[in-house]
């Protein structure tokens, strides 16, 4: 559980932008969603470039906020496709680099689980999903899909996530793979 909310913690500059967006405040969604996704950068990685997955994350909703400031009228959905497409590609490049992005999330609640090749195959596995997602998130906005296309595949997403990890530990544990969890 504390990796659920450590995931809405660093997730907060797309999730704030996703939720004032179809309220009607695109801009201010995207302006405050990249402060929040700078400041939190600053905050936790430091001098350090973040992460791909985080670095991606605030480079769609930045790319968001000049395409609001500097374009004609930009239409809800294409906003959300544009942000969407930049998680799709800071998940794909967090897989290439053997460091999925996932892991960073829920490796606060494994300890030094975190290491071993099984928890990292499966962080493999999820943030392969979520990446899948949101391409497909991204792919259904711009085609203007009805918003049962576009969120029943993340709502899924999000209940594997949770009960997901929790299986495959018991899996693991039963079949010797995977040390047993204090």
């Amino acid at each position: 559980m504390k990796a659920y909310l450590v995931a809405h913690i660093l997730l907060l500059p797309f999730l704030t932008f996703t939720v004032l967006a179809p309220f009607g405040f695109p801009l201010a969604g995207a302006v405050l969603g990249a402060v929040i996704g700078i400041v939190g950068c600053a905050v936790r990685y430091g001098a350090q470039f973040p992460p791909a997955f985080m670095a991606a994350q605030v480079l769609g909703v930045l790319t968001v906020t000049l395409v609001l400031l500097l374009g004609p009228g930009i239409r809800e959905t294409d906003s959300l496709a544009i942000v969407f497409s930049f998680l799709a590609v800071g998940a794909f490049v967090s897989i290439r680099q053997g460091r999925p992005w996932t892991a960073e999330l829920s490796a606060a609640d494994v300890g030094e689980f975190a290491q071993h090749p099984a928890f990292i195959k499966s962080n493999m596995m999820f943030s392969v999903m979520w990446m899948l997602i949101f391409a497909w998130f991204a792919f259904a906005n711009w085609q203007e899909l009805s918003a049962i296309y576009r969120w029943v595949p993340m709502i899924l997403g999000g209940v594997i996530t949770v009960i997901g990890p929790k299986l495959l530990m018991r899996i693991g544990v039963k079949r010797g793979v995977v040390p047993p969890q204090k």
